[in-house]
Order: C-alpha cells, then sequence, then structure tokens
C-alpha cells in the first residue's frame, strides 16, 4: 500500500509539472503573439441578454449613448452604451427580427424589420411601437418576408429587402412620414435580398446584395427601375454583410463579407473587385494554422484610409488558442490597406470569460471602442488600453439582464 501511495503521489507531482510547463508555455505563446499587435483591447464590461440565444444584430445611435441588441428568439432590448445597464427590454410580437437601425438624426427612434413582413418604428423612452408598416399591398393577401432594412441619411426613405416569394424577390420603399408602401424593385435580383444599403453621403444611392451572388447599386431619385439601375458587381458568392466605405461623392467603395468567408473591396464603378481577401490571409495574421476555423465578423474605415478587419478564430478542439484566456475561441483587429493589399496586425482582444464566436460588432473610433455579441449571449464593451484608461487593465463587470413586465402591445 506505501508502494501504491508513493506511486500515486509521484503521478500527482508529474501531473503538476506538466500543468505549470504547459501553463508556462501558453503564457509565453501569448506574450509572444500579443507583441505583434499594437493595441490590446480589455472588456469593460458585459451583460448576459440571453443564455440560451444568439445575438445576431447590434446598432448604435448616431450619438452612441444607447445600443440595440437582437437575440435570435426575437427579443429587443437598449442598452446605455458606457454601463450596459438596460434602458428598454421587450419581447416583440414580430417573431424573428431581421433587422435593427436606429434614426440617423433622432437618437431615441430604432428602427426593425422581421419575417412576418412588418417594419416596426420603436419610441425607446416609452418603450412603445408608435408606426408600423407592411411589406404587402392592400389588395394582396400575399405577406412578403423581410430580410433586411435600412433608412437613408436624410431620413426620408425606409428600404426593406424580401425573401423569394411566389412573385419574386422584391426592394421595397416606404415614406418615413407616411404609412404606404411607396414602390418597389423586383427586377433586379432573383432570390433571396440580404442586404439594403444606402450610401452615408448621398440619400439617394442604394446598394443591395441577394443570395443571386449580385451586387446592385440603385440612383433612387429615379421614378422607373430600370432608370434606377446603375452599377450590377458579380461577386460570385453571396454576400451577406454589405459596408459603404466611402467618404466623398467621387469615391464610392463597398466592402463585402461573402458565406465563404472571404472579404471583397470593390469600387462600384469597376467590374472585378478592387482586392479579395480569404480566411487563410487572416488565418496568418492571427498565427492559426487552421485557417478553415476563422472568420470576418465587420469591416470599418480607419482615419488613414485603410479598413479595420475584426476577425475571429472558433475551434472544436479542445486545444485552446493563443489569443484566447480560458476559451476556445479569439478575436482580433486586423489592419488592411487596399492600395497595396497588405492585411497586418492591429488590435489584440484578451477575454478573461468564454467568448465563442462572435457574430456581430460596433465600433466607435472617437473612443476606440468596440461592442460585440455572438452566440454566447453575451454582449460585451471593449476597450483599447491605452485609449483612456491610463494603461491600466479595467476590471470585467458581469450583470444579467433585467427582466421586465410585459407590456401589451
Amino acid at each position: 500500500m506505501q508502494h501504491l501511495s508513493n506511486a500515486q503521489n509521484a503521478n500527482a507531482t508529474a501531473d503538476q509539472c506538466q500543468a505549470s510547463a504547459e501553463a508556462t508555455t501558453a503564457d509565453h505563446n501569448l506574450d509572444k503573439i500579443l507583441s505583434t499587435f499594437p493595441s490590446h483591447y480589455d472588456p469593460l464590461t458585459r451583460v448576459i441578454v440571453s443564455e440560451a440565444e444568439y445575438c445576431l444584430h447590434l446598432a448604435a445611435a448616431h450619438n452612441w449613448q444607447s445600443i440595440a441588441a437582437v437575440v435570435s428568439d426575437g427579443t429587443l432590448a437598449v442598452y446605455n452604451r458606457d454601463t450596459l445597464e438596460a434602458m428598454m427590454n421587450l419581447t416583440s410580437d414580430q417573431g424573428s427580427v431581421t433587422g435593427l437601425k436606429y434614426s440617423p438624426k433622432d437618437s431615441n427612434i430604432l428602427w426593425t424589420s422581421s419575417v412576418d413582413g412588418l417594419v416596426k418604428m420603436w419610441d425607446i423612452r416609452t418603450s412603445r411601437c408608435e408606426k408600423q408598416f407592411c411589406s404587402k399591398k392592400r389588395e394582396s393577401t400575399t405577406t412578403r418576408p423581410l430580410t433586411c432594412l435600412d433608412v437613408s441619411s436624410s431620413e426620408r426613405i425606409l428600404c426593406g429587402g424580401t425573401e423569394l416569394t411566389v412573385d419574386g424577390a422584391f426592394i421595397l420603399f416606404w415614406d418615413v412620414r407616411g404609412d404606404k408602401l411607396l414602390g418597389s424593385y423586383s427586377q433586379s435580383h432573383t432570390d433571396d435580398i440580404t442586404q439594403v444599403k444606402f450610401s452615408p453621403v448621398n440619400p439617394d444611392t442604394l446598394a443591395t446584395s441577394a443570395t443571386d451572388c449580385l451586387v446592385n447599386v440603385f440612383d433612387i431619385s429615379q421614378k422607373r427601375e430600370e432608370d434606377a439601375f446603375t452599377y450590377c458587381l458579380n461577386t460570385e458568392s453571396v454576400v451577406d454583410k454589405l459596408f459603404w466605405l466611402s467618404h466623398t461623392k467621387d469615391r464610392e467603395r463597398l466592402a463585402g463579407l461573402t458565406d465563404i468567408e472571404t472579404l471583397q473591396y470593390w469600387d462600384i464603378k469597376e467590374a472585378a473587385p478592387l482586392q479579395k481577401l480569404t480566411r487563410q490571409d487572416i488565418a496568418t495574421v492571427m498565427k492559426h494554422e487552421q485557417a478553415d476555423d476563422c472568420y470576418f465578423v465587420s469591416v470599418d474605415m480607419t482615419g488613414e484610409g485603410a479598413l479595420s478587419i475584426l476577425a475571429g478564430f472558433r475551434s472544436e478542439s479542445s486545444e485552446i488558442p493563443p489569443l484566447s484566456v480560458n476559451s476556445n475561441d479569439s478575436l482580433c483587429s486586423l489592419k488592411f490597406d487596399p492600395s497595396n493589399g497588405r492585411l497586418t496586425p492591429l488590435g489584440a482582444f484578451i477575454p478573461r470569460q468564454k467568448l465563442l464566436t462572435t457574430r456581430a460588432s460596433l465600433y466607435d473610433s472617437s473612443s476606440d471602442t468596440y461592442v460585440t455579441g455572438g452566440e454566447c449571449g453575451i454582449l460585451r464593451l471593449w476597450r483599447s488600453r491605452t485609449s483612456g484608461a491610463g494603461g491600466k487593465q479595467p476590471n470585467e463587470k458581469s450583470k444579467k439582464k433585467k427582466k421586465h413586465r410585459n407590456k401589451p402591445y
């Protein structure tokens, strides 16, 4: 028995030594990888928006004082951006919410679209739906499920895209001041509309994408669809997320994230993308060998005219990637120069709790702050260590979502 006890103690000591060595190696690898990123982001605070559902959509008010989040069960909530305290929380009766957009001018107004064919305008101050639009014509009995929406920068026109129905795939338009359908485009796409995006500098310029692998650009000031149709970009893959990246009327650039995890960067006047990035490109910079486990989250502009790409790594294995802490997933931002195609490390995100796949993000360049949400059902606020914390690492605060009594609407 004494020999057995000695053997057990020896094995336990060996296991401890091995664990200590692995921890030291992991710390060394983490320090080595982090040294290649000029910025490091820590989670300032977080809130659990759902313990069983995904966070699918995020939107920010134009003054960045509040953010809105939609969960896969249809829950819509509004939070204070700096504290992530709940300002409004309701369970929508719309079913699956497919689009989320703040008013470009009024931070108290929020728009949503849903698969039941309704667009609703919510007033955050009252937590009520103040107005709604329907995707079907008055004389029709067919409801067109909505897949996305956007509001023009002038806040005059509301636009929504639909699934493909027996009548076709539609891009619908409403006057924000009224309640009737203004018109629609039905000839330019042949499958489900995935995105509708107004130009941030020209309220009459609209870009759309669909599962027919086309991105179309329209001048909606024209009366007929054939006259409004301006450019057609063949992406050869489905664009799930579309981003306007132009800042002048003479330079109109689009970026699209596709369903095969690639990024395409377009001048809308050109017949082919100016640049393309693949999962292998971001895997190389992120120091990951499994390129198939890397994915794109979002694209933003930097002040230097380059692109800031938020990307992640998801792993099904038990091995923890070097950019993660207590997690099987990692997140980082990469700088992309479209003029030469160069991709370089920009920011490393250091989670101290489970991260999982990130599905949506917001970036406030004025404070170098990110808000992210994803499959863990957690909303996180990230800030660079050099953006105002005096180099100190903030303590992550966790808050569970408050329960509110359901309101009768």
